[in-house]
């Protein structure tokens, strides 16, 4: 992650430096995607049960 020069948490961040502290880490939240691939994995297990359905009925 990157931020402007003009950010103020970037003025933040160089004052709390300048007065000693070590910094901290920051917690980002989880992008969008980790939906996308729920997502997927749902439509990939109807595939897999509608394959399974299909293939007792050619017994």
């Amino acid at each position: 992650m990157t931020l402007p020069a003009d950010s103020p948490v970037y003025r933040w961040s160089q004052i709390a430096m300048a007065l000693g502290n070590k910094g901290a880490q920051v917690a980002l939240p989880e992008p969008q995607h980790s939906f996308f691939l729920t997502d997927v994995e749902k439509v990939v297990d109807r595939v897999f049960a509608r394959n399974m359905v299909g293939k007792e009925s050619e017994r």
